[in-house]
């Protein structure tokens, strides 16, 4: 009895001891555990699974992020692009045109606010980068609600997936751990 007594704690200890000290999640667990808090759980595994870094077997969060944003970078700077060919369509209504021009006011913002995660990230002014992440995605979605209901569905599609970039990029930072920041 006393050894059974001995080898239920050290079973007890064991199990301790290797869930307090595992390392942090990373790799496909880690992507898994982030796209289990968005609001897109398939886009996300298929957005993070896809990139070199964010896929990788050990990725950290910092990997996660990192894509996240560089992929909000290009989506950001595609839809300045595509307001701009609107606004230059002589097809282009000058109401649409009123409408784009607020868009790309907002797209600016987007812009902004991005590139200055993208330098918080780097110099790990993490609460920053969050902050600057969240105002992106706001900047977004107030485009989106500028050209609801015209025909400019393609930014609509644009803004939608760079609100989700960006609601990837700030779930990711939850699983920060000390590996991230060396």
């Amino acid at each position: 009895m006393a050894r059974l007594v001995l080898l239920f704690f050290l079973l007890v200890i064991f199990f301790i001891i290797s869930s307090c000290c595992a390392g942090p999640l990373n790799g496909t667990e880690l992507v898994k555990e982030v796209c289990n808090h968005t609001s897109d759980y398939n886009f996300c595994v298929q957005t993070l699974s896809s990139d070199a870094n964010a896929g990788a077997s050990e990725a950290l969060a910092k990997e996660l992020v990192n894509a996240a944003l560089r992929l909000a970078q290009i989506k950001g700077s595609s839809s300045q692009d595509l307001i701009t060919h609107h606004l230059n369509n002589a097809s282009t209504s000058a109401a649409e045109k009123q409408l784009l021009q607020r868009c790309l006011v907002d797209n600016g913002k987007v812009i902004s606010e991005l590139s200055l995660a993208n330098n918080d990230l780097n110099s790990d002014s993490i609460l920053d980068m969050v902050e600057e992440m969240q105002g992106a995605a706001a900047a977004a979605e107030n485009c989106q609600y500028i050209i609801k209901d015209t025909r400019f569905t393609a930014l609509e599609d644009m803004n939608r997936v760079l609100m989700k970039l960006c609601e990837i990029g700030i779930v990711s930072t939850k699983y920060f751990s000390a590996a991230d920041f060396y």
